[in-house]
């Protein structure tokens, strides 16, 4: 009957082999090949964020001041603190790409028909394109609560504890110059536990968050992917899990992204990196609610305001009975807006046999002569025993389910009050006939 209601790495602890280093003056003079498309990256980077628009909310909302360099960013791509590169060095790999060998080739070849990598290159050709580079080993870590699926991680705090150079990537990187908000457990638990009754809440989550990321070319040194296979890597030109200011970095376009949000009227919502929970207050408590949120700016102004420790931005509310103070991550000052919920649909008719549905849109015009929803039922129904009926052996007796009462109580009494609706129940019958066939609901 037809639905017609519309963990831990691998190897990480073993010790790479000896690296190969290259000094700087042994690059050789720029190659022309591969070089157009890195000299084009360099102006069209590689991301699902429209800056016209970003500009255009920063702007309307008078945000542009608290993110000066966002727009820019998404543009040329983002700087991440990766000093200057003296000399080449690379690294071999954790062993557990070789342990985990599928999901690495599923991984490098996704990277590259996103076009994030480019390559493969020899050391010699990416030292002629970008210089001296530093690739950082890569391990293949097993996501625990999702399996068969794995996380890229680079250690760019390799080689740990050297004092000589080559030093690691994060050394020179300092978090704190990459602050963001986030979503604390008392941050979120204070915002549900002053939401009026009957809010709601929705979790939603952005794909892939740190590699929508452009890195700015002067990055791109210390982003090199050493692959799999003698002198080939890959120019990585994207934000990477593994560096110190990763999280920082995403953070400052979520951050924009939230106060975006906010300023629109929608909330209150907070995010931890790229996980955001939205809250949905009833119309009815929204006035009373921004009563609330026009309370607590002033109690986050009389106690400090904005805080930014180390890689954390928070904002200091009044002091609880613990003589802790409350823990915002902003500043409520946005005017909470209410949103209208009913949204119209095209009706849609839809059957589904196993794992297996297909769907049909019903036009405009399509009542009429007693055509309703039940009308529209039970041509699903119709288009339901066709298929099985083509798909069955003759004399096949089927048990089908469907969730319009009307139809399935019709089919049982033989007959339906809408004219419609026996006329196609009329032609169910002849094409049992000729299949000697019973359908049951």
């Amino acid at each position: 009957m037809p639905s017609a209601s519309i963990g831990s790495c691998l190897g990480v602890a073993s010790q790479p082999p000896t690296p190969r280093i290259t000094d700087a003056r042994a690059a050789e003079k720029p190659i022309t090949g591969p070089s157009y498309a890195l000299e084009d990256r360099k102006t069209k980077g590689i991301t699902t964020y429209k800056a016209s628009a970003w500009y255009k909310e920063l702007i309307k909302h008078d945000l542009e001041g608290r993110y000066p360099s966002l727009v820019e960013g998404i543009i040329h791509g983002f700087h991440l603190g990766i000093q200057t590169i003296d000399q080449t060095y690379t690294p071999q790999n954790h062993t557990s790409i070789n342990f985990y060998h599928n999901a690495y080739v599923e991984n490098i070849d996704k990277e590259f028909q996103a076009g994030r990598y480019f390559g493969p290159y020899s050391r010699k050709e990416v030292e002629a394109l970008i210089g001296p580079f530093q690739s950082s080993p890569l391990s293949l870590c097993p996501k625990p609560d999702k399996p068969d699926k794995f996380r890229a991680v680079h250690d760019f705090s390799y080689p740990h504890n050297s004092t000589t150079l080559p030093l690691l990537i994060n050394s020179n990187i300092d978090a704190a110059d990459y602050p963001c908000t986030w979503g604390t457990f008392e941050a979120i638990c204070l915002v549900i536990a002053q939401l009026p009754p009957g809010s709601q809440a929705s979790v939603r989550d952005v794909a892939t968050a740190y590699r929508t990321i452009p890195a700015h070319q002067t990055q791109w040194p210390g982003l090199v992917i050493q692959l799999k296979g003698e002198d080939s890597y890959a120019i990585n030109t994207h934000n990477n899990f593994g560096l110190t200011s990763a999280g920082g970095v995403y953070g400052l376009l979520a951050d924009a992204g939230a106060d975006i949000f906010r300023a629109n009227g929608i909330g209150p919502l907070s995010k931890w990196v790229d996980d955001h929970i939205f809250f949905r207050i009833r119309h009815t408590n929204l006035d009373s609610y921004n009563m609330d949120r026009e309370k607590w700016k002033q109690e986050i102004k009389e106690h400090g305001g904005k805080v930014h420790m180390g890689s954390w931005i928070w904002f200091r509310g009044k002091a609880m009975p613990n003589g802790k103070h409350e823990e915002l991550d902003e500043d409520c000052s946005a005017i909470l807006r209410n949103f209208p919920t009913t949204i119209e649909h095209p009706p849609t008719i839809a059957i589904m046999i196993g794992e297996r549905w297909r769907a049909w849109r019903l036009v405009p015009g399509w009542k009429g002569e007693r055509k309703d929803i039940g009308w529209a039922e039970v041509i699903g129904f119709e288009f339901l025993v066709k298929h099985i009926m083509q798909t069955t052996m003759a004399g096949a007796h089927v048990k089908v389910y469907g969730d319009n009462i009307g139809v399935v109580e019709g089919w049982w009494t033989g007959r339906s009050r809408n004219r419609q609706v026996n006329l196609i129940f009329r032609r169910i019958h002849g094409l049992l006939q000729q299949h000697n066939g019973t359908i049951y609901t």
